[in-house]
């Protein structure tokens, strides 16, 4: 291969990427090198606006999907941490028959001068066949959502300490005693 003495000080000339491209008159490749001048203020604010558009645009759409997100998940799960909560207890049987006969036996009690809430407690712990039976029928605190449609029904619209049902449910039969509600609207 024949290289001519021009084409080598052209090639021995070219700048390496750490080197300035800057073209001088003492280089013998002046012809390759692309001279440029310093960034003017103008091509610097635009460039500085297009780098903030860009960062706005990526952040902006990631708030945009967090906050997607976020609605999304108030729709679909906000009930049960805000909102209205109760606390009742149930009894809980095969049938409305057996459900009935004890809410005639509470009724016939109380009546009599027995504590609603202890009659009923002392009812749930003998009968009740739900896992709660053992605190009494205690259910606890709850928001609505959380128990199956035909009970959140009645604990979220019913009297507070009136014995409700029977209710009829995919478990069973169910007497329910409301005591306490909070509505945080």
């Amino acid at each position: 291969i024949m290289l001519s003495a021009a084409t080598l000080n052209c090639a021995l000339a070219t700048p390496t990427p750490r080197q300035s491209r800057r073209a001088t008159t003492s280089s013998p490749c002046a012809h390759r090198l692309v001279a440029r001048a310093p960034p003017s203020r103008a091509s610097r604010l635009v460039a500085r606006a297009a780098d903030t558009e860009t960062v706005l645009l990526t952040y902006g759409s990631i708030g945009l999907v967090v906050t997607s997100i976020g609605w999304f998940a108030y729709r679909a799960f906000g009930s049960m941490m805000f909102g209205p909560s109760a606390s009742a207890s149930h009894i809980l049987v095969k049938d409305a028959a057996s459900a009935q006969a004890l809410k005639d036996e509470i009724d016939r009690d109380v009546a009599g001068g027995a504590p609603l809430r202890a009659k009923f407690a002392q009812l749930a712990t003998k009968h009740s066949t739900c896992p709660s039976s053992k605190k009494g029928g205690d259910l606890g605190t709850f928001k609505p959502g959380q128990m199956v449609k035909e009970f959140n029904d009645v604990v979220f619209s019913a009297p507070i300490d009136v014995v409700q049902g029977p209710i009829d449910t995919q478990f069973g039969s169910h007497l329910i005693l409301i005591t306490a509600r909070e509505d945080d609207e």
